[in-house]
C-alpha cells in the first residue's frame, strides 16, 4: 500500500514538473512511468529491509541514502531517455522533478500516514 502512495504521488508530481518543463510528449511520460516504477519499488523494499533489520531511526539514514542513489540515477537516466529539450533542461528537470516529489511527497505521506 505504501508502495502505491508513494508512487501516484511521485508520478503525479514529477508529471506536473515534466509538462512545466515543456518536455511532456507521449513517449516522454511512458519514460516518467517506467524509470520511477522501478525507483519506487527500490526505494520501498530498501525502506521496508531496512526497518525490520535495523529499526525506524536507522531506516530514516537508509531513507536519505537511496534518495540520493535515485536522484543520481533518474538524473542520469532522464538525460538520457527523454526526447526534446538540451541536456541541461532533462538534468535540471530530473532534480527539480526529484526535489519536488521529495519534499511535496514527504509531506503528502505523512498526511496520509
Amino acid at each position: 500500500i505504501m508502495f502505491l502512495k508513494t508512487f501516484f504521488v511521485t508520478i503525479g508530481i514529477e508529471t506536473l514538473i515534466l509538462y512545466l518543463f515543456k518536455l511532456s510528449s507521449k513517449e516522454n511520460i511512458k519514460t516518467l512511468l517506467k524509470i520511477n516504477f522501478f525507483t519506487q519499488i527500490f526505494l520501498s523494499i530498501s525502506i521496508a529491509s531496512a526497518t525490520f533489520a535495523m529499526g525506524i531511526l536507522l531506516a530514516i539514514l537508509a531513507f536519505l541514502a537511496c534518495e540520493l542513489v535515485i536522484f543520481i540515477v533518474e538524473i542520469l537516466l532522464y538525460k538520457r531517455f527523454l526526447t526534446g529539450g538540451t541536456n541541461k533542461r532533462k538534468i535540471f528537470f530530473g532534480f527539480c522533478a526529484n526535489l519536488g516529489s521529495l519534499l511535496v511527497g514527504t509531506i503528502l505521506i505523512n498526511m496520509l500516514l
